[in-house]
């Protein structure tokens, strides 16, 4: 029986094969790592520490925390703090999500971006001892040492010792003028890392 190719051609037809082999493995790699970093795949360390809110570090570069959370997650706004500039991103657990999950504070540092403060209201993040948003004033009084606590406009603020957690609970908004008066039931609305 003849056949149509000869040693020269089976050599190209198998680089050929070859070759067609390794495009759609590097194709596959190439779709699995993007899925991997997806925006939809928001990481899930939702514990709040001293400089940190999961995965999110005080002092990482805007960069990184892109890198982190996924361009997608994340929206540059203003937040106006203080009657001033004050360049804020919004971070989001999926690009469809209306809800925003935490507020980053951007700060100027030796000449790059970096997160200055972190600002949590996704009820699923807490910390160490298991305060989070929702969590109530007696349950950080129970767990904390707190500094102080005043009331803003926009609400209670519960500032914790410093020698335990870099942390403020912004509470719901009471109508009382007497800081002994809160009831240990007001709620944590945000938690604030810096």
């Amino acid at each position: 029986m003849k056949t149509f190719f000869n040693k020269k051609s089976m050599s190209m037809l198998t680089k050929f094969r070859e070759a067609v082999t390794f495009s759609a493995i590097l194709f596959i790699c190439t779709i699995s790592c993007a899925a991997e970093l997806s925006s939809d795949n928001f990481p899930e360390n939702n514990l709040i520490q001293n400089d940190c809110a999961g995965n999110i570090k005080i002092g990482m570069t805007i960069d990184e925390l892109y890198s982190v959370v996924g361009k997608d997650n994340a929206k540059l706004i203003d937040a106006y703090t203080e009657g001033m500039f004050s360049p804020t991103i919004a971070i989001y657990k999926t690009a469809k999500q209306k809800n925003i999950t935490m507020y980053i504070a951007v700060a100027s540092k030796s000449n790059d971006f970096v997160v200055d403060s972190i600002e949590v209201f996704d009820d699923s993040y807490a910390t160490t001892k298991g305060v989070g948003v929702n969590s109530r004033l007696g349950e950080i009084k129970a767990s904390y040492r707190i500094s102080r606590i005043i009331e803003t406009d926009g609400g209670v603020i519960v500032t914790l010792d410093k020698h335990q957690l870099s942390a403020s609970f912004k509470l719901e908004r009471v109508k009382s003028v007497d800081s002994s008066s809160y009831q240990d039931t007001l709620r944590v609305k945000s938690i604030l890392v810096y």
